[in-house]
């Protein structure tokens, strides 16, 4: 695949820049983040995104995409970041919306695609369990076909948008079998419901909005995508959404963040080894842009890219930690103050080597995927 842009390409990018210049709204204080404020300010911002075309841009046009490729999205992810927009719930979007227009029924495409991409509704995360850690295939919760439905019974953590979802997507057991990866179904589950319970996670940040434990004590799933009992191989189209979202946005927001700091250092007498750490920072980010655009060559080309996926969340966690640390060494009490974007981002950046696949089972799929080592 040709990893330069096209001059449609170039001029998807020049349109894209100029809309988001002149309707990128304020962004709101650091101490809004994650309040119902925030959510409203995401949901104005999605229904905008929306209503003038923006929205779902490699999806079909009859679900209310533009139609357009998988290059176009990264080019957009880029500008998004870029241009400091707020998020549109893109995380849900992308993650349980790219899966149903992969997986789902026609039903399921008319049903749920628009709401999402309006910010109407909200879906959140149900994959991590408290006793499975990153190994996802280790699940315990279950569900039961009972007089004409799914019956959910199970906890999740880590549960992404949990305290703004209107509905979760679970992956839940729905037979034994002999595989440890069959037997598993992806459902969907409404919040609203007596059988859903949750509970905040108070982050070492104070935040407190952002992740939850969710229990489902009876929890009535309203539909399946994919077939039941192919959960897992529907789960992982949805991982692969995830790390190619986020990467793309991330390198664009690393890109910046890496910039503010040098220009905060620009004046200064560095010592030699902290120019190499600059540097070394430098040249990894460069790494980093050209892995994405491996990955997003094996998804033009209709591969599964399990490999570059693992490359590109090792690469963006550790290296983001590392950016924080040198951050907070060379700034100093100014990073440190509560409501500063740096402290937020270094806290934040804590677990980021543990959600999304840890890094020590991204280097077990990048070592017996990738090099073909033994167990």
């Amino acid at each position: 695949m040709d990893l330069h842009e096209t001059p449609e390409h170039r001029r998807f990018r020049a349109d894209a820049r100029a809309w988001l210049a002149a309707n990128v709204p304020e962004p709101l204080p650091v101490d809004d983040m994650w309040t119902r404020r925030d959510l409203e300010h995401r949901r104005a911002w999605a229904r905008k995104l929306a209503d003038e075309g923006w929205a779902g841009i490699d999806w079909p046009i009859e679900y209310g995409g533009r139609g357009l490729t998988t290059v176009h999205r990264a080019i957009w992810f880029e500008e998004v970041a870029r241009a400091k927009a707020p998020d549109s719930f893109q995380t849900p979007i992308d993650n349980l919306g790219s899966t149903i227009v992969a997986c789902g029924t026609e039903e399921q495409k008319q049903r749920y695609l628009r709401p999402m991409l309006r910010g109407d509704e909200v879906w959140a995360q149900g994959f991590s369990e408290p006793d499975a850690g990153s190994d996802l295939a280790n699940i315990c919760t279950r569900a039961e076909w009972r007089d004409g439905r799914w019956i959910v019974h199970g906890q999740k953590t880590w549960t992404s948008y949990a305290r703004w979802a209107t509905g979760a997507y679970v992956l839940a057991r729905t037979s034994k079998e002999a595989s440890r990866y069959g037997g598993i179904s992806y459902l969907l589950v409404p919040m609203d419901q007596p059988a859903v319970r949750i509970q905040p996670i108070k982050m070492i940040s104070g935040d407190e909005d952002r992740f939850a434990e969710m229990w489902l004590d009876g929890a009535e799933a309203i539909d399946v995508v994919g077939d039941v009992g192919d959960g897992w191989n529907v789960a992982m189209k949805t991982l692969a959404h995830e790390r190619f979202t986020r990467s793309f946005l991330l390198w664009s927001e690393q890109r910046k963040a890496l910039d503010d700091l040098l220009a905060s250092v620009a004046a200064r007498d560095l010592s030699g080894p902290v120019r190499q750490d600059l540097a070394g920072l430098e040249s990894w980010l460069s790494v980093f842009r050209w892995t994405c655009l491996r990955f997003l060559a094996s998804l033009s080309d209709g591969r599964s890219p399990t490999v570059e996926g693992a490359l590109l969340k090792l690469g963006w966690s550790e290296w983001n930690q590392r950016l924080m640390n040198t951050a907070m060494s060379l700034l100093g009490p100014e990073a440190t103050i509560s409501g500063s974007p740096w402290h937020n981002h270094f806290y934040y950046s804590r677990a980021e080597t543990i959600f999304a696949g840890s890094s020590e089972i991204q280097r077990n799929v990048i070592g017996e995927r990738g090099l073909g080592l033994p167990r």
